[in-house]
């Protein structure tokens, strides 16, 4: 009789914490395609990956890994998981990090970091330039602000127009 009473106060507490049985989907990385090139020439066969790491090393755990096409162009599908238990309250605000890296001769570099709702099915589509490499003399690893892929830029809205 006693586990009994354990186990139907288990749901209650679960509740009581903000957390309920409902299994759901949640987004660890949205689906990003792009293309990658360099001085305006597509580049075929270059590695990029999803990966996760620590500040420093970004690019050290490989999640997903594509090359490009012959159009320099590539896709990483939406990444998500399966979770049991759901917490109302804070479910619409978890987001998660994701970094885009791309293989060079340099060693891998940080092409682009962004977060993930994990209450939105959204997709990237990033362009990513290798001639920045060059340009910016960067580090193999860095951060998104040496970032060498750039999601497309917003049309911008004259000041006039009140919109």
């Amino acid at each position: 009789m006693r586990h009994w009473r354990a186990i139907l106060l288990l749901p209650l507490a679960a509740a009581l914490t903000g957390c309920v049985p409902f299994p759901h989907t949640v987004t660890l990385s949205p689906a990003l395609s792009g293309v990658v090139e360099t001085a305006g020439q597509p580049l075929k066969d270059v590695g990029v990956f999803l990966a996760s790491g620590p500040q420093d090393r970004p690019c050290d755990t490989v999640l997903q890994a594509v090359k490009t096409d012959e159009t320099g162009a590539f896709t990483l599908p939406r990444r998500s998981q399966l979770r049991i238990l759901y917490a109302p309250l804070v479910a619409p605000l978890t987001v998660t990090e994701f970094t885009v890296c791309l293989s060079t001769a340099r060693g891998p570099v940080v092409g682009y970091r962004g977060f993930a709702f994990h209450s939105r099915d959204n997709t990237f589509a990033l362009h990513c330039d290798l001639e920045r490499l060059a340009q910016r003399d960067m580090q193999p690893l860095s951060s998104n602000a040496g970032g060498i892929c750039t999601p497309p830029q917003r049309p911008e809205t004259s000041a006039g127009s009140g919109q």
